[in-house]
């Protein structure tokens, strides 16, 4: 699909005031040669009372690449201001949210439970990169379809307390990027292992918890020996049962492909990655040795299943100003496979996103909107 300016103003300007936006001249052109996007006003979920509008966009149809193209994804660009509190990005304030095939939902409000919401200005935009995969052996025609639910400020959304809500979001890599996380599979890793950012944040901010999720790629099993996902602290941790799952529904079982090893790490990652952040780099857990050798991960041929849910939580506890904060992610390829490409191990990821309601900040004048959820 072609990126254009069309799209990548779009749809602040959508949510905004229902008009999208060129950059000379403005104008509203809901279908063009390159591609095509509606708008949809639908019923809103959540706030009733705070006067909410929830718009639905589609984008397409667009065309997909088969499988033996592209290495069967295709990224697709659309430019809309978002979120990374200590990233080191010039083109994005923060990230606000990631998911991949478990379909993961980041519930800002807590499902309208919340008074709270990520805090829009008027002419900020949002960027949205998606990354699509065919697992057909001819081109797709897909639709992107995305609902935005928004309340406006007023009299009323003060009164009632609405607050600004703070992405946080740590990766195993520090460079908090649109394909933040992704390392490569270290060398003598075997097929278990775990991966670990030390001090890949410290906090400057104070707030509570709204809401935890985590990330992982496909072999993701978990986020320590205990099945848990920790986000710690330098005097305690916010853990996430593993509720992930591989292949839960039809669409995340590939027919097409088996896994049985042996396949060779690619041994770019050794543990001492520098990363961008203030952390120390990436670093290999467990009880493994380190040589300059390859080692192949051989495990029985079995069908390739994808990653397909993964485990969150919500209100687990407080942020505190000068907490430590590291990410950690467990492999198991022995029990799930890992996704491969070019007969070398594709990197994997570990991504940890918080969403944190600062202490003090409420919504004021400066604001236009504030977005639920999408």
């Amino acid at each position: 699909m072609k990126a254009s300016w069309d799209i990548q103003t779009m749809l602040w300007a959508t949510a905004a005031a229902l008009v999208a936006r060129d950059p000379d001249p403005y104008s509203y052109q809901p279908c063009t040669s390159d591609y095509c996007y509606e708008i949809s006003p639908l019923e809103p979920r959540f706030f009733p009372h705070l006067n909410p509008r929830r718009l639905q966009i589609k984008h397409g149809p667009f065309t997909t690449p088969p499988t033996h193209e592209n290495n069967s994804h295709q990224t697709t660009y659309f430019r809309t201001n978002l979120a990374c509190y200590d990233c080191y990005l010039t083109a994005a304030k923060a990230i606000i949210f990631a998911s991949g095939n478990e379909r993961a939902e980041a519930k800002i409000s807590l499902d309208g439970t919340a008074p709270a919401g990520y805090s829009i200005k008027p002419h900020d935009l949002l960027l949205f990169f998606p990354e699509l995969m065919s697992t057909a052996h001819t081109s797709q025609d897909d639709i992107i379809v995305i609902d935005h639910e928004f309340v406006p400020l007023s009299d009323l959304s003060f009164e009632a307390g609405f607050k600004k809500v703070a992405p946080i979001w740590l990766d195993l890599d520090g460079t908090c990027s649109p394909n933040a996380g992704a390392v490569p599979v270290p060398l003598s890793a075997g097929n278990k292992f775990t991966l670990e950012r030390k001090s890949a944040w410290t906090s400057i901010i104070s707030g509570d918890v709204l809401f935890v999720m985590g990330r992982v790629h496909d072999g993701g099993h978990g986020w320590d020996r205990e099945g848990e996902a920790r986000y710690g602290e330098s005097d305690g941790y916010i853990s996430i049962p593993d509720e992930g799952g591989h292949g839960d529904h039809e669409g995340h079982v590939d027919r097409r492909q088996f896994w049985g090893g042996p396949v060779k790490g690619n041994g770019k990652n050794k543990g001492k990655g520098k990363g961008k952040g203030k952390g120390k780099g990436t670093t290999l857990g467990g009880d493994h040795d380190h040589d300059e050798e390859e080692e192949e991960h051989p495990t029985p041929p079995r069908q390739v299943v994808h990653i397909s849910s993964v485990g969150a939580c919500t209100l687990p506890g407080r942020i505190e100003r000068g907490n430590e904060w590291t990410v950690k992610a467990n492999y198991n390829f022995t029990t799930h496979a890992p996704m491969v490409h070019g007969g070398v191990l594709a990197p994997v990821m570990g991504i940890g996103l918080m969403h944190v309601i600062e202490d003090g900040q409420w919504a004021n004048s400066l604001d236009s909107w504030i977005f639920l959820f999408w």
